[in-house]
């Protein structure tokens, strides 16, 4: 069993935290991450998508009691999402399609691959984004360049079967999946991974904190945006993302997917997975604590989790149940 990291501990709940129990645990747990976020403004999808990530920019203002953000999005290539995709597919990245955490793996690039104590006891609960940043900041003060960032992202596995998946949706007919990538990493991080990996063009969308090197050769990651969740890490609720962007697609296609899937593994990946429909798939990674958690939620408040789930300990068992439902 791996030893947790302030990350894991910050995001990947084993259970319900102290702070669900004490407002009528698994089921307040439950309708917090339920709860609309509220009118937000529209996403500002660029024109050149499919290849385009979109890192939210903290906006401080409100609309109508809600927080809402600006969006400052990235274009890699040109083109249009096809408007007949069947499905619509949502994957994390930490854990999910790599297997390990790569806010973690980036220690690699410290000298004697190590942090001093006096830094790893500035982590504070709910407050990793700033962690990492004084994390990021000391790497820079001791020499590591973006190159050996990079590098150490490139090194990281893929999860189980993760290739067999990627390949399985790369020869799917043109109208089969619209592929996004939600994490709650970096683009830095998750950029250098996918182009490695050969995998970058299977994303039409990727949603992840913003993180680019100012000129002192830092790396400086900033929040993707604020929300109302009272659940999840204050820069990123992933149910917000999935919601407004299934609501969006919608909206732009006149009409919704015939089923929406998502892959993941902790957490913060339970709570977008709560806004599935009963004709949708989520697929836990087994034994992780978006299993753990959605397994409780059947036993506690049967129904309330919607969606068919399918646990997966290698990925190419989402490959077997995707070409049965793609099938149909």
């Amino acid at each position: 069993m791996r030893s947790k990291s302030p990350r894991q501990a910050a995001i990947k709940w084993v259970g319900l935290d102290a702070r669900a129990r004490g407002q009528g645990g698994l089921e307040a747990h439950i309708k917090v991450r339920q709860t609309p976020a509220g009118p937000r403004n529209s996403t500002s999808f660029s024109e050149t998508g499919p290849d385009l990530i979109d890192t939210g920019e903290r906006n401080q203002s409100r609309r109508r009691g809600a927080l809402w953000s600006t969006r400052a999005d990235i274009m890699a290539s040109q083109g249009r999402i096809c408007p007949d995709k069947r499905f619509l597919i949502f994957f994390d990245f930490d854990e999910t399609i790599v297997d390990e955490t790569s806010d973690d793996m980036v220690v690699q690039a410290a000298p004697g691959q190590y942090l001093p104590s006096w830094l790893k006891d500035t982590y504070q609960p709910g407050r990793y984004n700033e962690y990492m940043q004084r994390v990021l900041a000391y790497l820079a003060e001791q020499g590591v360049t973006e190159c050996d960032i990079r590098g150490v992202m490139e090194k990281i596995p893929a999860t189980p079967g993760m290739p067999t998946l990627f390949q399985f949706l790369r020869n799917r007919p043109p109208q089969d999946f619209e592929v996004v990538l939600v994490s709650d990493a970096n683009t830095f991080f998750i950029e250098s991974w996918l182009r490695r990996a050969g995998a970058r063009q299977l994303f039409h969308r990727i949603f992840t904190n913003p993180a680019t090197f100012n000129k002192d050769g830092r790396l400086v990651m900033r929040p993707f945006h604020s929300h109302d969740c009272q659940r999840c890490p204050d820069n990123m609720c992933k149910q917000v993302v999935v919601r407004d962007y299934v609501a969006r697609r919608t909206q732009e296609r006149g009409r919704p997917f015939q089923r929406v899937f998502y892959v993941g593994d902790g957490a913060n990946d339970f709570c977008p997975a709560l806004s599935l429909g009963p004709r949708d798939v989520a697929f836990p990674r087994r034994d992780f604590p978006m299993h753990r958690l959605i397994t409780e939620t059947h036993e506690a408040m049967p129904g309330e989790f919607k969606a068919v789930t399918v646990p997966w300990v290698s990925a190419e068992e989402v490959v077997q149940r995707l070409k049965k439902l793609a099938a149909e």
